[in-house]
């Protein structure tokens, strides 16, 4: 717990990823200094901030301290604070939920995509792949003398176009099925 004073403010900053997304671990001295983090102390005579607030500031504002149990932080005047970012919700033109009154709302982005991600995950479509894929997943780790799909390929002596190295047709007995629809489809056009 930290007592400031004035209108001084101790914000636990968001700092860069020790690992960039294609897995180049990236050192101290290349990271660029925080220049964004969430407020968790304010002093006394602090006006526009509180606790919890998301800003942004100069990465050069404010000294930076590291608290036994509480970890870094960076105190700076309530001046130094370029920003406060809210999080507005993205609402959607022209789509509407229905309230259980009978009322319309206007949708937001994240409320489709909570819906989208529910009835996908419920389908039967989404089953079934999900099924599949767990078993496909299964068959090649089954096998402990390959570690990768290339690997189990390499070792059947299967090629990457051959659609038996992702789902046998012959084993899921749909190949036929498929062919006489695609017949139908050229013959009766």
């Amino acid at each position: 717990m930290l007592d400031l004073q004035g209108n001084k403010v101790a914000i636990t900053p968001i700092v860069d990823p020790d690992e960039s997304p294609g897995g180049i671990i990236i050192p101290d001295m290349a990271k660029e200094r925080a220049d964004q983090g969430i407020v968790k102390y304010v002093g006394p005579n602090v006006r526009y901030l509180k606790p919890g607030d998301y800003v942004l500031f100069s990465g050069y504002a404010g000294i930076k301290i590291w608290l036994e149990g509480e970890g870094a932080f960076i105190i700076c005047f309530e001046t130094e604070i370029q920003a406060i970012l809210y999080d507005e919700p993205t609402t959607l033109t022209n789509v509407y939920f229905r309230a259980p009154d009978g009322t319309y709302f206007q949708a937001t982005y994240e409320m489709v995509h909570e819906v989208l991600v529910r009835d996908i995950s419920q389908s039967t479509w989404y089953q079934r792949n999900k099924e599949k894929y767990i078993a496909r997943e299964n068959r090649y780790h089954k096998d402990e003398s390959v570690s990768t799909r290339t690997d189990w390929r390499r070792k059947n002596e299967v090629s990457e176009t051959d659609p038996s190295c992702y789902d046998t047709y012959e084993k899921r007995g749909d190949y036929e099925e498929d062919a006489d629809e695609e017949k139908e489809g050229t013959t009766s056009g």
